[in-house]
């Protein structure tokens, strides 16, 4: 820590954005105070910043005449925490806008990036240009951001990136669904500059014009678009043009599930992720080809680094300039930078001054999980690998008699007198590659069960192999790109480069099929995943310098870490409950918990609802340690439920799941006993037509109804004196037995 100056500095100010970041969600659960609380707190904070700041210059010249040094510390710390507050508040109050109650509005928008098509609809970033208030516009000079559907017809496949367009919808701030442990939806998108989320129905949008003015990020999006078109153009297909996008541009949004699966189980998911790996292979190469001009004249590196920086983030443009890449780019400036230096080119303090300056341009790229991982990654590599190299090292004489055996025994040589060949640098080489690949695991293994919640096993005979495959294609596909204007010769190279990709997906398709290929349901909470790396940082200095009293320290931190674990499975022990999921996308979703470790699982709906809800919910009994639940068909008989034409009985209580009309105007004799009628917006017709046969002693509504019709069903239950829940305010709803 005495060595590391930016790492002094950078924890305070993370501990200031976390601060900042947790303020803000807090008070923005009631919008009409939270404007003028927000501003308030603002100028509290600027005006601490201020007096810590001048209290700090003040203190370095009084501690050198007091010695009070530790003085000028704590301002110091104290001032880059409140820095880090202020940064995440200004950031995130960007985001603000005085939404108008529940009524729609007519709005001018203009579309920012390019529409993704979705199932039922089309997904268009727009920035907000204006709102008309009596067909006067009111222009927004501070330009917000929102996520827009638009109902799938004819008009809506027209839509584009500049398109200008007057819609009628009504604004709403990001929502959860209110699932337990579900990803919060919400804040990811506010973090990335989102301010709110709206649907514009067909007919309700018009066509103003087109802004033909390109900002240097589309012109970027543009020249990344040309690229693909060009590996389409060559014959590329199917995965294969979905892995090679992703690797080169970074373009992933044609890669399937399965895919990105198969990756993933196998451990090398990094791979598909333009960002470090990338840069640094290029990197790499361009190093290799202007190394040999400063050492032959050394005056020209500096003037060969700027070249080859310059390089890279001409790479950055042409594959989109996005976040991800640029971060790596920043990180690969300074790393060339630090190489123009006599002393080691790439420390903890250089990597720290890296994060601490990017954070202080945007703060909340601390919560991207891809800038998490690349400098937890890195930081591992520096602090993990020189002391797992230097203890688990094959020493030099047992190297040198492999290889002479090796070569005597394959070869046929008996130059047993070189100590020093390729064969012992080979070794040497792999074991290296080995350890680097230990190191970066262990670093980022809690990020990794904590977002994804499992771990590959078999990480580290597939990076032995993927890396070098992935350089290869890297260098092919630029080559390649470089060959247009001899189309024959380039359409060679294309095969190649296809053939492959092949080869790559095969072999990692039999990887990940292999047994215990990763361990899933894994779960760790935010305070598990901070002890682990307090754990790791111990465990470093122990590697460094064993002693007693740092190995007693690591040994109880470990045993407090299996103490909150057991604590937190306790107090986490399923009970015999019902719990009612929500689901915006008109599926119902009832889980039954026995309390003895199963539990079973019923979907209706039409829109994939078991693949949808896996995705949503599978963290839930994840964090209960619980095995994935039986899903059951649409009837089902066993020992402790059953299910019946959407019908469940389960622990003495019936529950009608209705998502469609099959009930309406039906009578009989006898009408039965429902518990707990759970309805969706595709039931079209009202609650009176379902008493002729349920007896309903409790209605629960999901959120995929609209208002209008949430408000009819509700003055119904009022009407008829049955209670109802309503999951678009309460979330999902858990029924003790």
């Amino acid at each position: 820590m005495q060595r590391c100056l930016f790492l002094r500095l950078l924890i305070p100010l993370v501990g200031g954005i976390l601060c900042g970041d947790t303020c803000f969600f807090l008070q923005q659960n009631n919008y009409v105070s939270f404007i003028h609380s927000a501003l308030v707190f603002s100028s509290l904070l600027l005006g601490s910043f201020f007096c810590c700041f001048i209290f700090c210059i003040v203190s370095y010249f009084v501690s050198n005449y007091y010695r009070l040094h530790y003085l000028f510390g704590f301002l110091a710390i104290s001032s880059c925490f409140l820095l880090g507050m202020i940064l995440a508040t200004l950031h995130l109050h960007q985001t603000n806008f005085n939404f108008s109650g529940k009524t729609p509005s007519i709005y001018e928008v203009k579309i920012s990036d390019k529409p993704v098509p979705k199932q039922n609809s089309i997904l268009c970033h727009v920035a907000l240009e204006g709102k008309y208030q009596n067909k006067e516009i009111e222009i927004s000079h501070d330009k917000k951001y929102f996520l827009l559907y638009f109902a799938k017809d004819d008009m809506s496949h027209t839509l584009k990136r500049g398109n200008i367009l007057t819609i009628y919808t009504h604004l709403s701030l990001p929502q959860n669904n209110g699932n337990p442990d579900e990803f919060d939806y919400r804040r990811y998108l506010i973090r990335n500059g989102i301010s709110g989320t709206g649907y514009v129905a067909s007919k309700h949008w018009k066509m103003l014009g087109n802004d033909s003015n390109l900002s240097f990020f589309q012109v970027a999006q543009d020249y990344r678009d040309k690229l693909i078109r060009v590996f389409q153009h060559l014959g590329f297909h199917g995965d294969n043009f979905a892995v090679l996008s992703a690797l080169t541009v970074g373009y992933m949004n044609d890669l399937s599930s399965e895919i990105k699966e198969v990756y993933s189980v196998a451990g090398v998911s990094h791979v598909l992720s333009l960002s470090g790996l990338h840069i640094g292979i290029l990197y790499a190469l361009l190093l290799f080809l202007f190394s040999p001009l400063w050492k032959r004249w050394p005056m020209l590196k500096p003037w060969m680094y700027a070249i080859i920086v310059m390089m890279l983030w001409g790479f950055a443009f042409f594959t989109g300039a996005q976040p991800p890449v640029i971060r790596s780019v920043i990180m690969a400036t300074v790393y060339a930078l630090s190489c123009l230096q006599p002393n080691k080119p790439l420390s903890l303090n250089t990597l720290s001054a890296t994060a601490f300056f990017m954070l202080l341009y945007n703060p909340l790229w601390m919560y991207d999980v891809g800038f998490q991982l690349s400098f937890v990654s890195i930081a591992a590599i520096l602090l993990l690998q020189p002391p797992i190299y230097r203890l688990l090292a094959v020493r030099r004489k047992s190297v040198t008699s492999f290889s002479i055996y090796i070569k005597q025994k394959i070869f046929k040589r008996r130059d047993s007198a070189i100590k020093y060949d390729w064969m012992s640098s080979f070794l040497y080489a792999i074991w290296g590659v080995v350890t680097v690949s230990i190191a970066a695991q262990l670093g980022t293994a809690p990020l990794i069960a904590h977002y994804f919640h499992q771990l590959p096993t078999h990480f580290l005979i597939t990076n032995l192999w993927i890396i070098p495959v992935t350089t290869l294609v890297l260098y092919l596909a630029c080559f390649m790109l470089l060959m247009a204007p001899f189309p024959t010769f380039q359409q060679q190279i294309a095969d190649v480069l296809n053939y492959l990709l092949d080869l790559q997906n095969e072999m990692l398709h039999a990887t990940a099929g292999w047994p215990l290929a990763s361990i899933n349901q894994l779960w760790l909470d935010g305070l598990e995943v901070a002890m682990l790396y307090f754990i790791l940082l111990i465990t470093c200095r122990c590697l460094k310098r064993c002693t007693f009293q740092r190995v007693s320290f690591m040994l109880l931190c470990i045993l407090l870490f299996f103490t909150y674990q057991l604590y937190d499975r306790l107090s986490n022990i399923p009970s015999r409950t019902i719990v009612f999921y929500n689901d915006s996308r008109k599926n119902l979703n009832v889980h039954c918990f026995d309390g003895r470790g199963e539990s079973w699982l019923f979907c209706v709906g039409s829109h994939k609802p078991y693949y949808s809800l896996y995705k949503s919910v599978s963290p839930y009994w994840t964090h209960l340690h619980l095995p994935t639940p039986h899903f059951l068909p649409s009837d089902a008989s066993l020992n402790h439920i059953s299910v019946h034409n959407g019908i469940v009985d389960y622990g003495g209580k019936r529950i009608c799941l209705l998502c469609d009309n099959r009930w309406l105007d039906r009578k009989c004799e006898t009408k039965l006993n429902v518990d707990y009628l759970f309805l969706s917006s595709s039931y079209k017709g009202r609650l009176m037509d379902l008493t002729n046969l349920f007896n309903i002693r409790k209605v629960i509504l999901n959120s995929s109804f609209s208002d209008y019709r949430r408000e009819l069903i509700e003055q119904e239950c009022k009407k008829m004196q049955i209670p109802y829940i309503d999951l678009s305010i309460n979330g999902a709803l858990s029924v003790s037995l």
